[in-house]
């Protein structure tokens, strides 16, 4: 219907006449028995219409052009109009309704056949164009209202991630003034019960089994501590250039060491890298917890596979790096995996999943704060059943790596343990 000419001719055989014309030479045609019909059929969608000026004086004239002016804005329906050729017979309503029409051809009758087919293509090929200027608008619509959904999902995760960070910066202040505050306990206290362990008689076997209980509880205290200051990057770093490949290499048996013969552990670390600025031995450190933290993970065994190269900077990380060179350490393992709840806590310092005594809740955190210390950052990945992947990302130096050193780090050997099915998290 939207390409065909709808006829209006109240006398004799006209309608069927011009109908057949129309069909001849390919124009759709449908006759209209009256105003009325010729209104609805207009509202149903057609392509144009062909009306004698006679039946302009109908009673539903006002009907027509009711529905006329409530078109949309891309429409404007045309006219052809059979004009009677005496002027001083049109009626002054259907002289009104012409006006009231706006898209309106006259054809003085009588006219020559051609003339008519000639007019009608011409109000089919301005309909045409309203139908591709709307098509148009549609598409118009749908996009904005696509870019509107877009930048409005854009808005509220960079408000989100806003919001994540403030919360993580505001949680950092007050756990590095705590830490502070606590390491400046701790360093009296150890230092007094050394000096007690040092001037108790050597046969006094059970003062000194004393002595030294307190003394591994307050070490342990003080690695607690410089955890705590790592997440508040108030840590006493000492970056430098560093061969990570080499520094993977160098802990790939302690690693096997700590995590036990049930993991297989794969490490990926070319050649010929450019070296990262970082602290070597919290480097070492952090790349222990998160295999340890794999190790838990995967409670009846998997595989782990530690990986270092040079990489863009992805689009998550655009808002959180400078622009640079970088360097990426991962460690991925094949374990029970995060859900989303989770893994949006995952690097908050004392929050863990493990239970109470199989870990303090710091491991990611002191990571997470090493990467950012150094200029760099950490990225989680995980899904349940599937596995977690962490991401370490460090800028690339400016000086080449010095020659590697013999690790100091201890392995953190994995105590007996039973399969068991509960949903095992990070974060030792």
């Amino acid at each position: 219907m939207d390409e065909a000419v709808l006829i209006l001719t109240p006398h004799g055989r006209d309608a069927a006449v011009a109908a057949d014309l129309l069909k001849r030479h390919g124009i759709p045609a449908f006759i209209c028995e009256h105003l009325g019909a010729l209104s609805a059929a207009i509202e149903r969608g057609a392509g144009a219409a062909l009306v004698a000026e006679e039946a302009l004086a109908g009673a539903d004239l006002d009907l027509l052009t009711a529905r006329l002016e409530q078109q949309p804005p891309w429409s404007d329906f045309p006219f052809v109009v059979l004009a009677n050729g005496h002027k001083g017979m049109r009626s002054t309503r259907a002289f009104e309704t012409l006006d009231r029409m706006r898209n309106v051809v006259l054809l003085e009758r009588p006219l020559h056949a051609e003339s008519m087919v000639r007019a009608a293509r011409s109000a089919l090929n301005a309909r045409r164009r309203q139908y591709e200027a709307r098509d148009v608008l549609a598409r118009s619509r749908e996009e904005l209202e696509r870019l509107v959904m877009e930048r409005t999902r854009e808005r509220e995760e960079a408000l989100a991630q806003l919001h994540e960070a403030q919360k993580l910066e505001t949680i950092g202040q007050l756990t590095g003034g705590v830490a502070h505050d606590f390491n400046n306990l701790l360093t009296p206290v150890m230092g007094n019960l050394d000096l007690l362990r040092r001037r108790l008689p050597g046969d006094d076997v059970k003062s000194q089994r004393l002595v030294e209980n307190a003394l591994q509880a307050t070490s342990r205290a003080a690695t607690l501590v410089q955890r705590l200051l790592a997440f508040a990057r108030r840590q006493d770093l000492q970056p430098k250039a560093v061969d990570v490949s080499g520094l993977l290499a160098g802990i790939e048996d302690l690693v096997s060491r700590s995590i036990g013969p049930t993991i297989a552990v794969t490490v990926q670390s070319p050649a010929n890298l450019p070296a990262a600025r970082v602290d070597p031995s919290q480097l070492e450190l952090a790349i222990l917890n998160l295999a340890i933290n794999a190790r838990d993970a995967m409670p009846r065994g998997g595989s782990l596979v530690m990986e270092v190269g040079q990489q863009s900077i992805p689009p998550a990380l655009r808002d959180t790096l400078r622009a640079g060179d970088y360097i990426c350490v991962s460690v991925a393992d094949t374990g029970v995996g995060m859900d989303a709840a989770t893994l949006k806590r995952a690097i908050e310092p004392f929050f863990s999943t493990k239970g109470v005594g199989k870990g303090t809740g710091l491991g990611l955190s002191m990571v997470h704060g090493l990467a950012a210390q150094s200029g760099g950052a950490l990225q989680l990945s995980s899904q349940p059943g599937v596995g977690t992947r962490a991401e370490l990302w460090l800028p690339v130096a400016d000086e080449q790596a010095a020659a590697s050193e013999q690790t100091q780090v201890e392995a953190i050997m994995a105590p007996a343990r039973r399969p068991c099915s509960s949903s095992t998290t990070r974060n030792s």
